[in-house]
């Protein structure tokens, strides 16, 4: 939004213009801002503050760990960047070696951390076990 470009004061009959990123949309008297989340508050001197929110961030993280074959069970899986808390959902899907029903892998939550997470498998983990994991916040 932007004000008569000569005064840089509204216009005389009380009208602004109005800018969308930088193409004139006309001179209006009323402006009415919709939307999910969007505000608008009156901060004074003449001033109104609109806030409109920056829409969600995705912060699901995909990724494939494979096996060495030397780890533990359960055995430790590095996150490939920290989660701002350790409150998430963990999903794996298993390929490889680890395609096997007996493996039966599962996410120890009481391991969670911003960095990393357990996984625990119902029998050993095998060099080339391929985990395929998908980790995203509760909702």
């Amino acid at each position: 939004m932007c004000c008569n470009s000569d005064t840089g004061l509204p216009g005389s009959d009380g009208s602004i213009v109005v800018e969308d990123e930088g193409a004139s949309l006309g001179s209006f008297t009323a402006l009415n801002f919709i939307g999910a989340g969007v505000t608008a508050t009156d901060a004074g001197g003449g001033v109104a503050d609109i806030t409109i929110p920056g829409g969600s961030v995705d912060t699901k993280q995909v990724f494939r760990y494979v096996a060495t074959g030397a780890e533990a069970n359960p055995f430790v899986v590095p996150l490939p960047a920290a989660r701002a808390s350790a409150n998430y959902n963990v999903q794996i899907t298993m390929g490889g070696p680890a395609a096997n029903p007996f493996k039966d892998a599962r996410a120890l939550v009481a391991s969670f951390t911003i960095n990393d997470f357990e996984i625990e498998l119902g029998a050993g983990i095998d060099a080339g076990d391929i985990f395929m994991i998908t980790v995203e916040d509760l909702t």
